[in-house]
């Protein structure tokens, strides 16, 4: 048991030292819960939408005093979901040690619950409200033999996890399967005039994907999937629409297919990646819509034109190994989808992502965010209406100028807000 049996004082006060603020942890079921590990996120939210949470969750049998009562679980399943059950996280502990991760969250997102189920133990769930206040989530919690779970459950593939829990279980390289985001996809919406910000539509190039990983029994990820849709182009540029996803020390494979609106493949090509797995999507932003007349850049960015018809792309990257993601926030999710113009050269992002090897854009000049603090490119959800063409986003989402003047602080739901100007109609 070690250091994990009775360290925390209920009721008391803890002071989380990087952030220098205060605050009162959830009240536990069991004193040999250690939760004094967690980390309050810095008030600088730096614009995200979607916030990345650490999580490392452990679990010990519960004691008696100093006693514990039976053996440590061996084997841990740790799930995690939202308020509407959607599993955001999926994983293993292993011989007393924590499984680690990382949550992708809504600033909205009001709580989260942890579930952990071992065999001859009692589940347990435990609420985190407002989870996106912490940046990791790092604890142990305790265990109370009984329960219903058979103590020698199915195990066909021999991998370790109950066949129960296993979502491969005749297949022992795979045990668990993650959707990124859990419930929806992610739209996302870029300006391509690097390095002056346009005209603030964010409909240059309007794209949404939904990302689809696959780990082993022991946590590593031995494939990512994902399905890519072309929404909206409302741009004179020409672009590369991408998406890079950084391993280091890593090898594998790559593939991606592209369809045309009625499910025809149009294209196919597979890439060896060392580090770094760059994914071009849409090679031409300009080829990747059917449209019903010749006007190649104003798809779905005018009400008053024909609605353009937009291809699809499936992708795939596959490891040679497996890959144990790195325990701190490392912008592993939502990865880095990129525009690349191909008339001048310049490639835009996310914010805080690190512009292509090799990029033309100006040194010295941040990629992500204009002069006036304007995103280049913004991730919302897939619900979410963009601006038509020159109509500035301030005009449609008024809150949006609180969110950028703030740095993210305030108005963190602005793209929920009732749009009042000119936007795209579904």
């Amino acid at each position: 048991m070690g250091r994990y049996a009775g360290i925390l004082i209920l009721g008391a006060v803890l002071l989380v030292g990087c952030t220098g603020q205060v605050f009162v942890p959830v009240l536990p079921v069991t004193p040999d819960d250690d939760i004094v590990n967690d980390q309050l996120r810095d008030q600088q939210f730096e614009y995200e939408t979607y916030l990345p949470v650490a999580v490392s969750i452990g679990a010990v049998a519960a004691t008696d005093g100093a006693r514990a009562l039976v053996a440590d679980p061996e084997t841990v399943i740790v799930e995690i979901t939202d308020s509407a059950g959607h599993v955001m996280f999926a994983g293993a502990a292993w011989d007393g040690e924590a499984v680690a991760g990382e949550l992708l969250l809504l600033p909205e997102t009001e709580a989260i619950t942890i579930s952990l189920s071992a065999a001859g133990y009692e589940t347990r769930e435990i609420v985190v409200e407002d989870p996106t206040r912490y940046e990791s989530i790092d604890r142990i919690h305790a265990m109370k033999a009984g329960g219903d779970i058979d103590p020698t459950p199915d195990d066909r593939d021999g991998d370790g996890i109950p066949d129960v829990y296993d979502s491969f279980p005749d297949d022992f390289r795979l045990a668990f399967v993650l959707e990124i985001p859990s419930d929806r996809s992610l739209t996302v919406a870029f300006e391509d005039n690097y390095p002056s910000l346009g005209d603030g539509d964010y409909n240059d190039f309007v794209g949404r994907y939904r990302i689809t990983e696959y780990l082993s029994g022991r946590n590593e990820v031995v494939r990512l999937e994902g399905h890519v849709e072309a929404l909206a182009r409302g741009a004179g540029f020409n672009h590369e629409f991408g998406i890079v996803v950084r391993l280091p020390g890593y090898t594998g494979m790559t593939s991606v297919t592209v369809f045309d609106p009625d499910g025809v493949e149009v294209s196919s090509h597979e890439e060896v990646f060392e580090d770094v797995a760059r994914l071009v999507i849409f090679e031409q932003t300009r080829n990747a819509f059917r449209r019903q007349y010749w006007f190649p850049h104003m798809d779905n960015a005018r009400p008053e034109l024909p609605p353009s018809e937009g291809f699809t792309a499936d992708f795939a990257v596959t490891l040679d190994g497996k890959f144990t993601k790195p325990r701190e926030v490392d912008r592993w999710a939502p990865f880095d989808p990129y525009l690349l113009v191909h008339d001048t050269g310049y490639d835009v992002h996310l914010i805080g992502q690190e512009p292509l090897p090799g990029s033309l854009n100006p040194e010295g000049l941040d990629g992500t965010l204009d002069e006036n603090g304007y995103p280049r490119a913004l991730l919302v959800p897939e619900d979410w209406l963009w601006p038509v063409d020159q109509e500035h986003i301030e005009s449609c989402y008024p809150r949006f100028a609180d969110w950028r003047e703030t740095d993210g602080a305030d108005s963190v739901d602005w793209y929920l807000d009732e749009p009042v100007g000119d936007v795209m109609p579904r």
